[in-house]
């Protein structure tokens, strides 16, 4: 086993060519990969097309709906931030990320883990806005519901 001190020395097993494999092998259409070491890139891989339909090619630009993937790990990491005392479940959209509406500003990280922030489901809001930046703008005008409950 390599202790925590040493792990950072260990040059992880670059996955090559796995992506690549699985979408011959018809697991997905196709997937980008990319990893990183302290802000460096230390391996990315790109293989195959958007959709078995869509002969688009991804790249590493490519974005993905990680639907509720996500969900798991921003709930932990949230947790673990109000357990260390840095939030509150109390804490608002607005004190955290500057730039969103008064109505997203207004809801707390307890609305959004509960799911009763009144934030509606936008299923391809990244299809219709395809960069980072296009995404984020988008995401600040979304209207929140009146009755969130």
């Amino acid at each position: 086993m390599i202790s925590r001190d040493r792990a950072c020395d260990v040059e992880p097993a670059q996955p090559r060519g796995l992506l690549a494999a699985e979408v011959t092998a018809g697991a997905f259409p196709g997937a980008v990969g990319v990893a990183f070491r302290d802000d460096v890139e230390i391996w990315s891989e790109q293989a195959g097309c958007l959709t078995y339909d869509n002969l688009v090619p991804t790249s590493v630009e490519t974005l993905y709906d990680f639907a509720s993937v996500s969900k798991v790990f921003v709930s932990t990491l949230a947790l673990i931030l109000v357990g260390q005392g840095s939030i509150e479940m109390a804490t608002r959209v607005g004190e955290i990320l500057t730039g969103y509406g008064r109505d997203i500003a207004e809801v707390t990280l307890e609305d959004l883990l509960c799911h009763t922030s009144g934030l509606p489901s936008v299923p391809d809001l990244h299809r219709d806005y395809p960069t980072k930046d296009a995404l984020l703008e988008a995401i600040k005008h979304i209207d929140v519901a009146e009755d969130k409950d």
